[in-house]
């Protein structure tokens, strides 16, 4: 399985669904998914 994972502090959701775009126009199969981090205020907060 290949994959890639797109990080950082804005802009992603812009920047994955442009490459999904660009990669489903070529004839590739996309699924794009979405991680939460459920839990971490939680965990974090004092």
């Amino acid at each position: 399985m290949n994959g890639v994972m797109i990080q950082g502090d804005s802009g992603k959701s812009f920047i994955a669904i442009g490459l999904c775009r660009f990669l489903t126009r070529r004839g590739l199969r996309v699924c794009a998914v979405r991680l939460q981090a459920y839990g971490s205020r939680r965990l974090h907060s004092s």
